[in-house]
């Protein structure tokens, strides 16, 4: 195609414009085929998520329970929360499967997704036990975050940047817990 041709692009423009009403009634088929198979939605295809780390000085200061969280977001109608693991009573101990079975079907009946949750890990720490820690916590929380039906796990990679050690070792070091995860 030559750069001065009026036409050509013209052409390419048409073109595009008889295919849009193909593309469009494919798009539309494909979402009232996913809407169909979704047995859980709230209206539009937007699905927004709240992080209870918004909420993270009520919970904290044990003013507001994960259940209270959850009946705030079903009542602004979001369509999921992400429980991050902190706001957990005992945390870091798992709670019992009781209480975690319980956040689950609260979550169910009020409508809402568990879209994820996260724990506080540290994979830069120097001292090789207190990652061994770390994995072990992550891993815990990950059979918890399945018992919970979170898809989801934040896991962090730290943010220690300890003295004699170059990037690299401690970017070895995050690299082989997180995949010991």
């Amino acid at each position: 195609m030559k750069a001065d041709n009026p036409i050509q692009p013209r052409r390419n423009f048409v073109k595009s414009m008889l295919a849009m009403p193909f593309v469009a009634a494919g798009a539309l088929g494909a979402r009232s085929s996913m809407a169909n198979t979704t047995t859980h939605s709230k209206a539009g295809s937007l699905k927004v998520s709240l992080n209870a780390f918004s909420f993270n000085a009520p919970l904290t200061k044990g003013e507001m329970t994960i259940d209270d969280m959850m009946v705030f977001c079903a009542e602004k109608g979001f369509f999921a929360v992400d429980i991050t693991a902190y706001y957990f009573p005992g945390y870091p101990i798992v709670p019992a499967d009781d209480y975690l079975y319980h956040v689950k079907k609260k979550a169910f009946n009020l409508g809402l997704e568990i879209s994820g949750t996260g724990v506080r890990n540290d994979f830069t720490e120097a001292d090789s036990n207190k990652r061994k820690e770390s994995v072990l916590l992550v891993k815990r929380w990950i059979e918890a975050a399945e018992k919970i039906g979170a898809p989801v796990i934040r896991i962090f990679s730290g943010n220690q940047k300890p003295a004699g050690y170059s990037r690299e070792q401690v970017l070895d070091w995050m690299l082989k817990d997180i995949h010991e995860c």
